[in-house]
């Protein structure tokens, strides 16, 4: 984990802001995030390729999932929604820390946390690195 620790620290805190509507290919309904987190995200899988390739590579908060087909009404009714919700702020969130997580079940159903790493450590100490 000391590449991951390095990682994370050579970030900076930032927030991720989440805005507008989006459902994915399988269904699920989502609120896209938005942020200063491309860099890390990029670094963190480079680091890590054994990561699940069923990953979004867009930051969100999932909301629900479609699980039944729902008619060609109602799927207008949900594109109307999307379309209308592009620019509604859901608020935001301050990232401090980054955490490791081996999800056992899709979707966080069964997880553990693995490490949680501060960003923005070596920012802080002067570039020496966070101590073990």
């Amino acid at each position: 984990m000391p590449i991951l620790r390095g990682i994370v620290a050579a970030e900076r805190p930032f927030e991720i802001i989440y805005r507008g509507l989006l459902v994915t290919e399988d269904g699920t309904v989502i609120a896209p995030g938005y942020g200063a987190f491309d860099r890390l995200r990029a670094r963190l899988r480079e680091a890590m390729p054994f990561a699940s390739p069923r990953q979004s590579n867009l930051g969100h908060i999932s909301l629900g999932r479609i699980l039944d087909p729902v008619g060609c009404e109602a799927f207008s009714a949900l594109k109307a929604l999307v379309a209308d919700a592009r620019d509604m702020m859901h608020g935001a969130l301050p990232v401090r820390e980054i955490k490791c997580v081996h999800e056992r079940r899709w979707y966080m159903e069964d997880r553990e946390i693995i490490a949680t790493f501060p960003l923005g450590a070596l920012a802080h100490d002067g570039g020496r690195g966070a101590q073990a």
